[in-house]
């Protein structure tokens, strides 16, 4: 299924697997599969899973423009409950969310947009994306300090371009290469 990220229940009892169909709950010696939970739209090929401080919260992206939440049972298992909306550029297309940092009293949620070069700031409790920062270009993962004043994000694509760079287009934005098209930064 093509695997793409994980956590665990704070228990160690449940391990949660994001593939290109959706959510696959495995036990904790991952010695069988106890549920099989596709995304109800789109694929979960990009990576991105979240899991809130008292273990009873999941959140991951797809590979379009939604995060979507589950509630985890007392066994362990999912199911969805609701979807974020994170749009694409300007508000169009897809975003291609990725990462996802939430903060311990599980009220907000940052998550990486790749095609937006931004880290959306995602209000748990509304439901809503609330701000979007900007970032380098392709954020791809994100973790919250442990303040929860600070958040760090990796960049795929690196730094902006500066207008003396060689760059290429990928997905709208300029990205930095070298001589031979290469990615040169990120």
């Amino acid at each position: 299924g093509r695997p793409v990220d994980m956590v665990i229940s704070r228990d160690g009892s449940s391990i949660y697997v994001k593939d290109h169909r959706g959510i696959v709950v495995l036990d904790g010696e991952m010695n069988s599969i106890r549920q099989e939970l596709r995304f109800p739209d789109g694929g979960g090929s990009m990576h991105g899973m979240a899991i809130d401080s008292s273990g009873t919260r999941l959140w991951a992206t797809n590979a379009q423009s939604n995060m979507h939440e589950a509630s985890i049972a007392k066994d362990g298992s999912i199911a969805w409950t609701r979807k974020v909306a994170l749009p694409g550029p300007g508000g169009e297309g897809h975003s291609h969310s990725t990462g996802i940092a939430v903060k311990a009293d599980g009220s907000i949620a940052y998550v990486c947009q790749s095609r937006n070069n931004s880290l959306a700031v995602v209000d748990l409790i509304e439901g809503k994306r609330i701000g979007e920062i900007a970032v380098g270009v392709a954020p791809y993962d994100v973790i919250l300090y442990a303040d929860e004043q600070r958040v760090f994000v990796s960049n795929w694509g690196g730094r902006r371009a500066d207008a003396d760079d060689l760059t290429a287009d990928s997905s709208g934005t300029k990205v930095i290469v070298d001589e031979r098209g290469v990615a040169a930064s990120g």
